[in-house]
C-alpha cells in the first residue's frame, strides 16, 4: 500500500476521533439545553424563621451551582453570601437581616418556579403580655363531679400537649398518699380521662403535670360542672376589606383560624379566594398583587354555637391574691394609673371578700352602678384612654370590658380578655368579654356590657348564650390601658382581628374586619 501522501487527507486521517468527540460534547449540550425544565420546589423548611435561621429547599433543576440560578424572596434577590449549600435537588441558606415576608422562588435559563410562602417571623406584630405562663395547663371543668371509685373523669384543661410523654395526673386526698396517676383512657389536646382508683372521690384535688408547668390544684367536686346547652347553628358571611391610597402594591391579608377539631364551635369555612400555596396551619395567607384601591376577602363560616354556664356560687373555694383575712381593701401599689377619677374610686374604702366568686362579683356590680349604660355597640374599635372612659357614663361595650378586667387585676384577681362575635339579630358584632381565674371553677365568663343598666345585672355573670362566638381564648395582662398598647392587637390571636397584613403601599384601618352579615 502506497502510503497517503495528501497533507489534508492525513491530517483528516489522524484528527477524526477529536472531531467525533468534539461533535458528541455539541449534542450532548443541545441535548441539555433544551431538555432542561424551569424549577420545581417541593418542600420548605422551615415556612417561618427569623433572620439569620437556616432555611432549605428541595426539588428539582436548580442548577448544579449557584451560577446556573437565582433564589428570590419577596421580589428580592438573596445574595450569594447568604448561600449555604446549591445543588440540583437542594438549597440551603441564612435568612438574610432585611428579609421580608412573601414567595420564595427560583429561576434560570429556563423559567421560573412557582413560589411557596415563607414568613420572617420577626413581621407578625403579634405581641401580647401574658399574665401567666402561656404554657402551664390550666384545669377547667372535670365531669363527673361526684364520681365513685372506678368512674373515668373527664378531665378538661387548657394547653394539654400534644403527647402524654413526661406528663402525668397527680391526685391528692385527705389521709391518703399522693398519687401521680399516669394510666391515661384518652389523651388529647384538649382533655384527659383516668379512671379514678380505690379512696379517692370528693375533697380530692387533682394537678395536672406537663414538662411545660404544672395545674393549679382543682378540687374534685368542688362546684358543678360546666354545661353547654341550646345548641344554634349559624352561616355567617364576612368581608374584609384592604383601601389603598397613593397607588397600588401588592397585599397580603392573613386570617388566623383555630384548628376545627380543638374548638368549642367547630365549624366549616369556604373562601371566595383560595389561600397561598405552602400555607397551612392555623395562619391562612391571602395574595392581591399590584393591588389598587380597596380590595376585599370574603368568607362563609357555618358553625354551631351553645349556651355556656360555670354552675358555680359565691361559696366556690379560692381566695383572691391568696389572702387567708375574711377581707381585704384593693392595694395602694395596684392602681393603674388612670387618673384622678379612677384613683379616688380605688382609693375609696370597700372590702373585697376573699372568695373569689364573692369578690370578682362586687367588683363586677361596683363597675357597672358606675354607669348608665353602653352607646351603640362600635367593636373592637379602639378605646379611649382609661380616663376618659371613666368619666363617660356611657362607654363602648369593649371600653366597659376593658374596665372590668382591669378593676378585677386591681384586687389581684386574674383575668384575661376574650375576643370573639356578638350575634344580634342579623347581624355579628366583633365582641369582647371577661375571663377570671377561680380556683375553685376555672375560667369563668362575665360580659358585663350585657349587664350594665339591666334589672338584675347578675344574671350575665357566670354565663354566656349561644349569641357567643368565639374560637380560643388567652391571658392578658392589663397593665394600664392606654391606647398606646395597641389592646385590639392583643386579644386573642384566634379571634378575627388582623393578625398580619404585608402591603405596599398604605394599608388604612386598624381593625380588618369592618361589616359582618348573617344569613340565617
Amino acid at each position: 500500500m502506497k502510503p497517503i501522501t495528501n497533507p489534508l487527507l492525513r491530517f483528516a486521517l489522524r484528527s477524526w476521533p477529536f472531531v467525533v468527540l468534539g461533535g458528541l460534547a455539541i449534542l450532548f449540550a443541545v441535548i441539555l439545553i433544551f431538555s432542561r425544565k424551569s424549577p420545581v420546589i417541593q418542600s420548605l423548611d422551615p415556612a417561618m424563621a427569623a433572620p439569620g435561621q437556616e432555611v432549605v429547599l428541595t426539588g428539582s433543576y436548580f442548577g448544579r451551582t449557584v451560577r446556573d440560578g437565582t433564589l428570590t424572596l419577596a421580589g428580592n434577590v438573596i445574595l450569594p453570601s447568604s448561600i449555604i449549600h446549591w445543588s440540583d435537588h437542594r438549597i440551603a441558606f441564612k435568612v438574610p437581616s432585611d428579609a421580608l415576608s412573601g414567595l420564595l422562588t427560583i429561576a434560570n435559563s429556563q423559567g421560573v418556579s412557582k413560589g411557596l410562602l415563607f414568613t420572617d417571623i420577626n413581621e407578625i406584630p403579634m405581641v401580647w403580655t401574658p399574665a401567666l405562663n402561656t404554657l402551664q395547663p390550666y384545669i377547667e371543668a372535670v365531669t363527673p363531679a361526684s364520681p365513685v371509685t372506678g368512674t373515668v373523669l373527664t378531665v378538661r384543661a387548657t394547653r394539654i400537649p400534644d403527647q402524654e410523654a413526661g406528663s402525668y395526673v397527680e391526685l391528692i386526698a385527705p389521709h391518703q398518699p399522693s398519687i401521680p396517676f399516669h394510666d391515661f383512657v384518652v389523651w388529647n389536646p384538649r382533655s384527659v380521662q383516668i379512671r379514678l382508683p380505690i379512696g379517692y372521690g370528693a375533697g380530692t384535688q387533682l394537678v395536672l403535670h406537663t414538662p411545660e408547668g404544672n395545674s393549679p390544684p382543682f378540687d374534685l367536686g368542688a362546684t358543678s360542672p360546666a354545661e353547654w346547652q341550646n345548641p344554634i347553628t349559624y352561616k355567617m358571611t364576612f368581608e374584609a376589606e384592604c383601601e389603598f391610597s397613593g397607588g397600588s402594591g401588592d397585599a397580603m391579608f392573613w386570617l388566623r383560624l383555630p384548628d376545627p377539631s380543638q374548638s368549642l364551635q367547630p365549624y366549616r369555612v369556604s373562601f371566595s379566594k383560595q389561600p397561598l400555596p405552602g400555607s397551612h396551619g392555623e395562619l391562612l395567607p391571602f395574595s392581591f398583587p399590584d393591588a389598587g384601591g380597596t380590595q376585599s376577602l370574603t368568607f362563609t363560616l357555618q358553625l354551631t354555637a351553645r349556651e355556656f354556664h360555670w354552675l358555680g356560687t359565691s361559696g366556690s373555694s379560692g381566695s383572691s391574691g391568696g389572702s387567708t383575712s375574711s377581707s381585704t381593701t384593693a392595694p395602694d401599689q395596684a392602681s393603674l394609673g388612670w387618673g384622678s377619677a379612677w384613683d379616688s374610686w380605688q382609693e375609696a374604702t370597700w372590702q373585697v371578700p376573699s372568695q373569689t366568686w364573692a369578690a370578682a362579683q362586687l367588683v363586677y356590680q361596683k363597675v357597672l352602678a358606675h354607669f348608665t349604660g353602653v352607646k351603640g355597640s362600635d367593636g373592637l374599635a379602639k378605646p379611649g384612654t382609661p380616663d376618659q372612659v371613666w368619666q363617660n357614663t356611657t362607654p363602648t361595650p369593649f371600653e366597659l370590658t376593658l374596665t372590668y378586667a382591669a378593676a378585677l387585676k386591681s384586687v389581684n384577681i386574674v383575668s384575661r380578655v376574650v375576643a370573639g362575635f356578638l350575634v344580634q339579630g342579623n347581624t355579628a358584632q366583633p365582641h369582647a368579654w371577661v375571663e377570671f381565674w377561680d380556683p375553685g371553677a376555672g375560667w369563668v365568663p362575665a360580659d358585663p356590657a350585657l349587664g350594665v343598666g339591666t334589672a338584675n345585672p347578675l344574671a350575665q355573670f357566670s354565663a354566656l348564650d349561644n349569641r357567643h362566638i368565639f374560637w380560643s381564648s388567652a391571658p392578658v395582662l392589663i397593665e394600664r390601658g392606654e391606647t398606646e398598647s395597641h389592646l385590639v392587637d392583643q386579644l386573642v390571636p384566634f379571634s378575627f382581628q388582623r393578625s398580619f397584613i404585608e402591603v405596599n403601599g398604605d394599608l388604612h384601618g386598624a381593625v380588618l374586619w369592618h361589616e359582618v352579615s348573617v344569613n340565617s
